[in-house]
């Protein structure tokens, strides 16, 4: 008697009753940027960096906004570009470049890497930039 309540504690006890799950192949970790470094490149903003970590692949998601000319304050971020994960991107160099469509307009960037599961690095930025005068 004692042992089949000793049992059914066992199994009722707390705790998730599932097999473990392996780790698979590739999975680093958190996602993260590495290497990161930009330019002004007269009409556009180059950024050079390199993705690691991340489950399932590794992408990276760019947001811009505007400084007000009016009250010097920015507008609300908006997503620029996104690059979904994968895992061919991992531990790749990668350079973008962001034309800056307006003469006299300050804006700020911010980018920061993703994983397939939805995790995300902190934000590096922002980075300010704006047309310059030729």
């Amino acid at each position: 008697m004692r042992r089949a309540l000793v049992f059914a504690l066992v199994l009722a006890g707390c705790g998730l009753k599932a097999p473990p799950t392996p780790i698979l192949e590739g999975d680093e970790g958190a996602p993260v940027i590495q290497n990161f470094s930009w330019e002004h490149a007269g009409t556009a903003v180059r950024f050079v960096f390199t993705l690691a970590g991340g489950k399932g692949g590794v992408g990276y998601e760019v947001d811009r906004a505007i400084i007000d000319p009016i009250c010097k304050c920015p507008t609300m971020w908006r997503r620029l570009f996104e690059e979904p994960p994968r895992a061919s991107l991992r531990g790749k160099k990668i350079v973008r470049l962001f034309r800056l469509p307006e003469k006299g307009i300050v804006y700020r960037f911010r980018i920061r890497a993703v994983d397939a599961d939805g995790n995300a690095s902190p934000w590096i930025g922002p980075i300010e930039a704006k047309v310059r005068e030729q």
